[in-house]
């Protein structure tokens, strides 16, 4: 076998066996003929013309793993809560804000075309984001309960936007060495939900229990509304559905923002900003709850001292506490959300010598509003064949290090694309439960040349 047949076998063996990333849109700009690469920079949009349909992608991030609840201990599993399992051990491996965001991107129908000196993207999309945060003391409150004084469970939230999306894309050189792009998208906004604590926190004493509460709910959408009960407040008890939740009650624009640099026919540089922008939402629900409800002792008389009086005043307080955290509807008919915004760096470098294997590296950052992502990667990918192409990469990100496996094979004139993306640690037992944080992304794509 001839050395330079060596090295692109090398390569290639490296790009399946080796930790690498997945086929996700940071991928297109290392692949050959990667039609989608304008996901990953609008400026990298060009080629021949194309359509797609179905591409999908999901990813999944949290900062901290199923090793934090699961204990394999012999031939069991056993959860946190068992006596087994200590609180420093099980606290230590928990963060002071613990989250999960989750997004679903699906491709109904891209077209791109070429027009002069200009090439341009037409693309409808459906996408589902949606995430929770959950402070450390409620777990250490589940675990050992109520044995400190103050807990703070400020900065609990759970939200969730479902969205289409309408974009066009734009991209044009502007000499042999410098691409620029844009897309301006539509956002057409279906139902969202966000609700916040921003305090909570809890006093528990041998001298009094007292509950400070400031949360804030606000949702849009027409297939499931609160009608505010007699006295204003909200309850899931009291809601009323049209059925039509596939009509907006929101709208929205963002923008993709690229360049791409190549000094010279080895090297190439990308830049982006993706969706930079957000959704108005109206015709929806908000509502607040605010107050301090505190509980210093049972106030009983002599002649109050028999168990249908007594049942009478527990539950008086308790009534106390829930009606403190009652949600008392506020009228706030418009609200605007930002989407999350992503930003990417790339650098690619041609080997000389072997014009088939591309190395470089690429950084992205994702601002999941109070739950932020980055992470950096080493990239190679390899050409061997006219019709198969490998790429993968490994690095370190916001919860460890990660890899991933990829590849995009050519039959005719489709394109497929499949990746899988993880973080190192192992599973839990005999499952796919990932024990470090899950920042896993699975896509799979196709497209056809026009």
């Amino acid at each position: 076998m001839s050395y330079n047949k060596l090295t692109l076998a090398l390569a290639a063996l490296i790009c399946v066996a080796a930790p690498l990333k997945a086929q996700t849109p940071q991928e297109g700009f290392f692949l050959n003929d990667y039609r989608l690469g304008y996901h990953f920079n609008p400026a990298l949009a060009g080629g021949k013309d194309f359509i797609s349909i179905g591409e999908f992608s999901k990813q999944n991030r949290n900062n901290i793993g199923a090793g934090a609840f699961l204990y394999p201990m012999g031939n069991e599993v056993l959860t946190f809560l068992s006596p087994y399992v200590s609180t420093a051990e099980f606290m230590s491996k928990l963060q002071d804000m613990n989250y999960e965001f989750n997004t679903y991107n699906y491709n109904l129908f891209a077209y791109g075309f070429a027009r002069g000196e200009a090439f341009h993207t037409i693309e409808l999309n459906a996408r589902v984001l949606y995430g929770a945060s959950v402070p450390r003391d409620l777990f250490y409150i589940l675990k050992e309960g109520t044995t400190d004084e103050v807990y703070n469970l400020s900065g609990a939230r759970a939200q969730g936007q479902l969205f289409a999306e309408l974009a066009y894309g734009y991209s044009r050189k502007l000499s042999d060495i410098v691409t620029i792009g844009g897309r301006a998208k539509l956002l057409l906004g279906l139902n969202s939900i966000d609700y916040r604590m921003s305090n909570l926190r809890l006093r528990l004493t041998d001298q009094e229990y007292r509950m400070d509460v400031d949360a804030d709910l606000e949702m849009s959408g027409r297939n499931k509304t609160f009608v505010p009960t007699e006295d204003g407040y909200l309850s899931v008890l009291n809601m009323t559905s049209s059925g039509r939740w596939y009509i907006p009650t929101g709208a929205g624009l963002a923008l993709d923002l690229g360049v791409v640099v190549t000094p010279n026919e080895y090297l190439t540089l990308s830049a982006s900003v993706l969706d930079l922008g957000g959704i108005c939402w109206s015709l929806g629900n908000s509502g607040r709850s605010t107050g301090t409800a505190t509980f210093t002792g049972l106030d009983v008389a002599y002649n109050e001292l028999n168990k249908d009086a007594l049942i009478k005043k527990v539950l008086a307080v308790g009534e106390d506490f829930v009606e403190t955290l009652k949600l008392k509807a506020t009228g706030t008919q418009v609200r605007f959300n930002m989407i999350p915004l992503r930003a990417n760096l790339g650098i690619k470098y041609k080997l000389p010598k072997f014009e088939q294997v591309h190395v470089g590296l690429v950084a992205s950052y994702i601002g999941y509003q109070n739950m932020p992502y980055w992470e950096a990667r080493y990239v190679m990918s390899c050409n061997p064949l006219d019709w198969l192409d490998f790429a993968g990469s490994f690095g370190y990100g916001a919860h460890g290090t990660v890899w991933g496996v990829g590849a995009s094979v050519r039959v005719l004139k489709f394109r497929v694309n499949v990746g899988y993306e993880m973080g190192f640690g192992g599973y839990v037992g005999h499952s796919f439960t990932p024990v470090q944080p899950n920042n896993k992304v699975v896509s799979i794509g196709l497209t056809y040349d026009l």
